[in-house]
């Protein structure tokens, strides 16, 4: 069964809401940007999760967070071109948040495909955290 938010209650939704906020995390779907890596660009850090060099640029995922709160980062693991994972230290725990791209509607195996690994990498998070799943699901 797939499952995309752990909500406890509106009130918790709302703490997710006002501590994402003030961290000024963008996620950038549709990406097209070729390997793995990160970059600092002014005051953000950039991660971004592409396609190898070898392959035509068809997906790509991208977070930006305000330098000022890189410190807070847990870590961040590129899963594939579709969903990269990043885990946040708060006051008290974690937010991790998964952002993803979709693959385009009709294109079945793939779409399959990306929500049984979205789902694997939602099995792996702690019970503990705060879980917000963002980014375009082509639906």
């Amino acid at each position: 069964m797939l499952y995309i938010f752990k909500i406890v209650s509106v009130l918790t939704f709302l703490k997710i809401v006002l501590l994402i906020v003030p961290i000024n995390c963008k996620n950038l779907p549709g990406t097209i940007k070729k390997i793995k890596g990160s970059q600092g660009l002014d005051d953000c850090i950039l991660l971004y999760s592409g396609v190898p060099t070898n392959k035509i640029a068809a997906a790509g995922i991208a977070i930006t967070i305000k330098a000022k709160f890189a410190k807070r980062i847990h870590s961040y693991a590129f899963v594939n071109e579709r969903i990269l994972h990043l885990r946040y230290k708060l006051q008290r725990g974690h937010l991790t948040l998964l952002a993803v791209y979709a693959p385009e509607e009709g294109k079945t195996k793939q779409t399959e495909e990306f929500y049984e690994i979205l789902q694997d990498q939602m099995e792996k998070i702690s019970k503990n955290d705060y879980i917000v799943v963002a980014g375009d699901y082509n639906a």
